[in-house]
């Protein structure tokens, strides 16, 4: 295993992943990259008051500095670490990146959402282990 790609969100689940990501990227002597993906902006009608051009930059700016927090607190020695803001829907982006950037594996937290509460909100998570041809770990 030469390349772990690590999906973060900011939650504490997240980090939890970047964590598990990082330390077995170190055990293994592989890369790790940490990826953020900055959604599509909503669909709004033309009488929307908000300036979705601001909010993607917002968002991307808060992206930049969770990536760098994240990089800063995995920092091992010997250990090589990438950062990369996607963009689009998560799931979708994450899998890019991993076939982009030859991922032999994907780490990704989850919150542990009953079942309901997935199929209403959806689950990053679930997604990429129902979607993604690399290997999955999902860290609870």
């Amino acid at each position: 295993m030469q390349r772990i790609l690590v999906a973060i969100d900011g939650s504490d689940c997240s980090r939890r992943a970047a964590a598990a990501g990082a330390d077995l990227a170190s055990r293994l002597g592989a890369q790790v990259a940490f990826v953020y993906a900055v959604p599509p902006p909503p669909v709004m009608g033309e009488t929307a008051m908000v300036d979705l051009v601001a909010l993607e930059e917002a968002h991307a700016d808060y992206a930049k500095k969770l990536l760098a927090e994240v990089a800063a607190a995995s920092a091992r020695p010997g250990l090589a670490i990438a950062t990369r803001i996607l963009h689009g829907p998560a799931p979708e982006a994450i899998n890019d990146a991993a076939r982009e950037g030859a991922a032999d594996l994907i780490v990704v937290g989850s919150r542990g959402r009953n079942a309901l509460t997935r199929a209403i909100l959806g689950s990053v998570a679930h997604a990429l282990v129902q979607t993604s041809k690399k290997p999955v770990l999902v860290v609870h």
